[in-house]
């Protein structure tokens, strides 16, 4: 089976916001990355810059799925209701479902909550 690979985008990269800028949804996972460091261990976390094309994720599944946060998981391991595109079972545009996937993925990962944001 492949390591699932998660983009995110970087703080402070995109060049229109000088003053700073974070993506929301990719804090709210790095925050979840920081309550469970065994999903760190259990996936590719790789950061991206805002401008697109972002061509890390591009080169792996195409210029339709440049949003992030972007998990890319072995198809046999992923949630039916994501695509697949180039071998990559991709969830992107839906932060809930990416983070119960993360829940999957290494032991003791806790899943949200009813009380979510979202």
């Amino acid at each position: 089976m492949k390591q699932p690979i998660l983009f995110l985008i970087s703080a402070g990269s995109r060049p229109d916001r000088p003053e700073g800028w974070y993506c929301p949804d990719c804090a709210l996972v790095e925050g979840v990355l920081g309550y469970y460091p065994q999903l760190r261990a259990a996936i590719d976390v790789r950061h991206v810059a805002f401008p697109r094309p972002r061509s890390a994720i591009i080169a792996l599944v195409g210029e339709g799925f440049q949003d992030s946060p972007c998990l890319l998981l072995d198809p046999a391991i992923g949630p039916a209701e994501a695509p697949v595109a180039n071998g990559w079972r991709v969830i992107t545009e839906n932060t809930k479902l990416l983070l119960d996937t993360l829940a999957l993925l290494a032991p003791g990962v806790g899943r949200s909550g009813t009380g979510s944001l979202f």
